[in-house]
């Protein structure tokens, strides 16, 4: 579990720090604000997501493993659903390709991380210290 944690995770990160660095060698001033706001958007929430994978990488002995992977799959899913689309629509004018056939996947995307979110909030509710546990079933 770790170890496709990890791998996920250093793919992502890699994947948007490849897009920072084309943002900032080939897009500044190529892109119009609006579609600059495109591509931030999508590096934001992946690197905001890469982090929130790489905290839970190590989490598997205190959380459900269950509930880890479910958030796992959301989490990166989503970042790739949502991330790839914006990207795709920010270049547009670029690449000259209409992309804007893949906006509606940044839905889904979005759904995803939603949901990832939720289950991570259910995870917390859940959760039960394994000290306390113990604890409480000697008295």
């Amino acid at each position: 579990m770790t170890r496709k944690y990890l791998i996920t995770v250093a793919s992502l990160g890699l994947f948007s720090m490849v897009m920072v660095v084309l943002d900032v060698q080939f897009m500044i001033g190529a892109l119009t604000p609006e579609n600059q706001n495109f591509y931030d958007l999508a590096t934001n929430v992946l690197m905001a997501h890469t982090v929130a994978l790489f905290a839970m990488t190590f989490m598997n002995r205190y959380v459900s493993r269950s509930n880890l992977e479910i958030v796992y799959y959301f989490f990166s899913l989503g970042a790739v659903l949502f991330s790839v689309p914006l990207y795709l629509i920010a270049t547009e004018e670029v690449t000259n390709i209409v992309m804007g056939v893949f906006k509606p996947l940044s839905i889904f995307g979005g759904l995803g991380l939603l949901l990832g979110w939720l289950m991570v909030l259910y995870t917390g509710f859940t959760y039960k210290h394994k000290k306390h546990s113990i604890h409480n079933q000697s008295k």
